[in-house]
């Protein structure tokens, strides 16, 4: 069993999201395509959402998992529009369940709050998430708002997602809320 460190808090983002050093974050893994990240656990899968420096990263499930009863307010949504999540998270057949993130009065709510580069900017469309499985999600925000992405400039291929996504404003679905041009989508679907 290897020693735990403790997470060291450093400051918060401007988008409000804490910034921590913990270099167990993950289970394992570099962020290289070739030796992704690895999400083993619930904390894991958190853990994502509070590093935004490594949402340029590759990542793996390695197993199901159930978010039933973890905090709200410890899931941060995967990318925000001004950073996107623009690595690749490979689902690998699994399933995340019961992810319940209510933020009524903000912007960007899903698993991902933003996936890829959107097509005005310079840099070239990225951000891929596939194979991944999003059962009975409660998403609600006030615009943007999907159950897997709040808004898509990148690539979801073989994802579902089942649950209630609400938005008090405008741009939501089951899937994705907006979606870009340059987006691309195959064999996905909500229900």
């Amino acid at each position: 069993m290897r020693a735990r460190a403790i997470p060291i808090f450093t400051g918060i983002e401007t988008s409000g999201q804490p910034i921590v050093e913990d270099p167990f974050r993950y289970g394992g893994g570099d962020g290289t395509s070739s030796v992704p990240y690895r999400i083993e656990t619930p904390a894991h899968f958190a853990n994502l959402g509070c590093y935004p420096s490594d949402w340029d990263k590759a990542f793996v499930l390695t197993a199901d998992l159930d978010l039933a009863g973890a905090d709200a307010n410890d899931l941060w949504p995967i990318g925000i529009l001004t950073t996107p999540f623009t690595g690749v998270f490979d689902g690998n057949g699994h399933t995340v369940a019961n992810l319940v993130c209510r933020r009524s009065s903000e912007l960007y709510v899903g698993l991902f709050g933003s996936i890829g580069k959107d097509f005005s900017r310079p840099a070239p469309n990225t951000g891929e998430v596939l194979d991944l499985d999003v059962r009975d999600v409660n998403v609600s925000g006030c615009h943007y708002v999907g159950g897997l992405a709040a808004h898509s400039s990148g690539t979801l291929s073989c994802c579902s997602v089942t649950g209630q996504i609400v938005a008090s404003g405008k741009n939501a679905g089951g899937l994705t809320g907006p979606t870009r041009a340059r987006s691309r989508i195959a064999r996905a679907h909500a229900r």
